[in-house]
């Protein structure tokens, strides 16, 4: 048997259950290491993109505050954004390439 050539500390039945359970914990289980790594990547990539978007939010509440303070800054960013005019006004819009 194969278990008479390994050393005596090998043989031990609590070794070879630690060993076991190490294996299966590490590889085997559904919460096995590779999980828990990818699992962590992605916790990672989603608080970043929360930073990115609670900053996104900070500064289109400052822009909104800007804009909505007074009537002119309204009618601009109308102008600028939605091409908004008025009935005797003629529009031209230059792209730059």
């Amino acid at each position: 048997m194969v278990l008479y050539r390994l050393p005596k500390v090998f043989r031990s039945f609590y070794l070879l259950s630690l060993f076991f359970l190490l294996v299966w914990v590490s590889f085997l289980d559904e919460n096995n290491v590779f999980n828990y790594i990818s699992i962590n990547q992605k916790i990672e990539y989603l608080q970043n993109q929360k930073k990115y978007y609670q900053e996104k939010i900070k500064n289109i509440k400052e822009e909104e505050y800007i804009i909505l303070e007074n009537i002119e800054s309204i009618e601009r960013y109308a102008r600028e954004n939605f091409l908004m005019k008025k009935k005797n006004e003629d529009m031209y819009v230059i792209v730059c390439e």
